[in-house]
């Protein structure tokens, strides 16, 4: 994997920043591969993966490095461990997500829309990704998932909004357009 650095400092205007990451931006979506911005230690940073197919699925190009199946399966294996070590917890922990989402006045749907919601202004990957998959697998269309995150967005703000574009690479990977 060859990997592109380049370093700005802070110093210059912010509109020299997105000018080039426009543009790298612009050659990154053409080539299908993913662009990094990372903001620290007094420095703009942007890495560019170049050759790996990351997140390139289904001809697109994924919004945020992260594969939300790769994330919930790793995820997974970890609770499994913590349901041997610390079982009471876990049963509790179970338990109190079974009675939260279990249909009542709200259907489950309705109540996995709200912690995806949630899960987006929290910005929690490993939520948003099993959060997606229930959605998913309860038959949410894009317009219903569109519109929670458009919510999400109202209350959360700008940080929001970056969560929700990752929600949405979430709802792509996991194959949610096909329902």
């Amino acid at each position: 994997m060859q990997v592109i650095m380049l370093s700005f400092m802070r110093t210059f205007r912010a509109s020299s920043h997105y000018d080039w990451i426009s543009a790298a931006w612009d050659r990154t979506i053409a080539q299908c591969h993913a662009l990094y911005i990372d903001r620290g230690h007094g420095t703009w940073i942007a890495k560019r993966i170049v050759g790996t197919g990351l997140n390139c699925q289904k001809g697109r190009l994924a919004v945020s490095a992260t594969s939300y199946p790769d994330l919930t399966n790793a995820i997974s294996k970890q609770i499994g461990a913590l349901r041997k070590d610390i079982p009471d917890t876990m049963k509790g922990f179970s338990g109190m997500a079974q009675g939260a989402c279990a249909a009542g006045a709200l259907d489950e749907k309705t109540k996995e829309l709200i912690a995806m919601g949630i899960a987006i202004a929290l910005r929690c990957d490993g939520c948003i990704g099993f959060h997606t998959i229930a959605l998913v697998r309860l038959g949410t269309s894009r317009e219903e998932f569109e519109e929670m995150l458009g919510v999400a967005i109202y209350t959360g703000g700008g940080p929001a909004l970056m969560y929700a574009a990752q929600a949405l690479d979430a709802w792509e990977q996991f194959d949610g357009a096909a329902s």
